[in-house]
C-alpha cells in the first residue's frame, strides 16, 4: 500500500510538474490576482467620480431647465443627452452661460474667484455687429477664461478616466453633433449680450475649441497611469435622466 501510495504521489508530482514549477506558478497566480483586486479597485473609485459627475448635471439641469430664459436651448441638452455624451461636456458647455454650472467648473479646476467675471459681463445697449478687434473687454476675458476652464475640467484629477475615453471617443464618432452643440451655446451667449454675429463665425469658434478639447483629452488619455483600467458601465447618462 505505501509503495501504490508513493508512486501515485511521484506520478501526481510529474503530472503537475516539478515543485519548483508548481511554487513558480502559485506565485505567477498571486501576482495576476493582486494586479487584478488592484484593477477593480481602480474601477470601483472611477465609477464613483462618474456617479459624482452625473449627479451634478442632475442637479444643475435640474435648475436650469425650469428658467424660461434658456428655453431654446433645451432641445439641445435633449439631444445631447440621447447620444449619452458624458457629464462634464454638458456642464462645460452651460459653463458659458450659465452660472451655477459656471461656479462648479472654476472651483472643480481652483479657480472660483473668476467666476466675477461672468457676474459682471458687459451687454451692449443696442445690436451690435460683431467684430472681434473691438469686443468689449469683459467679454473677451470670459471666453477666454471659459474656453480654459472647459479644456482643464475635462480632465482633473476627480473626473471618470472612462469618461474620458468615451467623450474622445465621441468627438470621433460624433463629431457633428458635438460641434453643432458648442456652436449654439456660443451663440447663444453672443446674442445674450446683444451681438449680432453670424452661424459661420460662431461655428468656427466651435471648431477651435473643440479641437483643443480633443488635443488635450488624448494628450491625458495617452499619460493617465491608469490608462488601461477597462469599466463595464451598468449605467449611462441617458438611463439616469429617463430617457431609455
Amino acid at each position: 500500500m505505501e509503495d501504490f501510495d508513493i508512486a501515485s504521489a511521484w506520478e501526481s508530482t510529474e503530472a503537475s510538474g516539478s515543485p519548483e514549477a508548481i511554487r513558480e506558478k502559485s506565485e505567477k497566480q498571486k501576482e495576476s490576482y493582486k494586479k487584478a483586486q488592484a484593477q477593480i479597485q481602480k474601477a470601483q473609485k472611477d465609477e464613483k467620480k462618474a456617479k459624482q459627475d452625473n449627479n451634478e448635471l442632475f442637479n444643475i439641469l435640474t435648475r436650469f431647465i425650469q428658467n424660461p430664459y434658456y428655453e431654446k436651448l433645451v432641445p439641445r441638452l435633449t439631444e445631447l443627452l440621447t447620444i449619452a455624451l458624458p457629464s462634464r461636456p454638458i456642464i462645460g458647455m452651460l459653463a458659458l452661460i450659465y452660472p451655477d454650472a459656471a461656479y462648479h467648473v472654476l472651483v472643480s479646476i481652483g479657480q472660483w474667484e473668476r467666476i466675477h467675471t461672468l457676474k459682471t459681463l458687459h451687454r451692449y445697449d443696442e445690436p451690435w455687429d460683431f467684430q472681434e478687434s473691438t469686443l468689449h473687454e469683459s467679454i473677451r476675458q470670459w471666453m477666454s477664461i471659459w474656453i480654459d476652464a472647459f479644456d482643464k475640467y475635462g480632465i482633473t484629477d476627480n473626473s471618470s478616466l472612462i469618461m474620458q475615453k468615451r467623450f474622445f471617443s465621441m468627438i470621433e464618432n460624433s463629431e457633428s453633433i458635438i460641434l453643432a452643440s458648442i456652436t449654439e451655446f456660443v451663440w447663444f451667449f453672443f446674442t445674450s449680450r446683444n451681438i449680432i454675429i453670424s452661424k459661420s463665425i460662431t461655428e468656427s469658434y466651435a471648431r477651435f475649441i473643440l479641437k483643443n478639447i480633443r488635443t488635450t483629452l488624448q494628450k491625458s488619455l495617452n499619460n493617465h497611469p491608469d490608462k488601461d483600467i477597462i469599466i463595464e458601465e451598468s449605467t449611462s447618462d441617458i438611463e439616469l435622466f429617463g430617457l431609455k
